[in-house]
């Protein structure tokens, strides 16, 4: 175990072949354990149980209370803001490439959930396994918890379905289907 930086109890504590690996907070990366197979996970996690329950993925990025708490084998994850991509230990995440920035951003993406960028204070709260998904704004939401290639921009916006684009502010909003060259609704 090589470069690893550990401060805080319980934080990196599973760690036996992992390396350049920072955890900093109460139970940052605890459960971080690749086993007999040295890998250089570059992980960074900081702050209270984040990280906490990753066992095996590489390249992910934590920062904030709780923020990828339930992030299993999921690699290049990246959350910042309290609770952001916070999942559920029922069904932690598998999914990779999700970004939230943001408090409680993409809070309760879990398993295969793949490709969300979700950038706002609670922007993409309902998203479990969608994939591919594009959020903007404070609070704005998908159609549905497992919609595919849906882009929201705008606070208070939700989404109008797979394969659009919606733009507003609350009820007030615009949306295009993208699999074809349509009008704006």
């Amino acid at each position: 175990v090589n470069y690893n930086t550990a401060v805080g109890a319980l934080a990196l504590d599973a760690c036996s072949h992992g390396s350049t690996t920072t955890a900093i907070g109460y139970a940052a990366l605890t459960s971080q354990d690749y086993g007999t197979t040295a890998t250089n996970s570059g992980n960074t996690a900081v702050g209270y149980l984040a990280g906490h329950r990753l066992t095996s993925a590489i390249a992910c990025t934590f920062i904030g209370n709780q923020a990828g708490e339930n992030v299993s084998t999921g690699n290049t994850n990246t959350f910042v803001g309290s609770s952001a991509g916070l999942g559920s230990n029922g069904n932690q995440l598998t999914g990779a490439n999700n970004t939230a920035l943001g408090q409680g951003a993409l809070q309760a993406i879990v398993g295969a959930g793949n490709g969300n960028t979700c950038i706002g204070r609670d922007s993409g709260t309902a998203i479990t396994t969608g994939v591919s998904n594009v959020l903007l704004g404070y609070a704005n939401q998908v159609s549905s918890a497992t919609v595919t290639a849906e882009i929201v921009i705008g606070p208070g916006v939700t989404g109008s379905g797979g394969s659009t684009v919606s733009i507003g502010s609350g009820a007030g909003k615009i949306s295009n289907t993208f699999t074809s060259n349509a009008t704006w609704a």
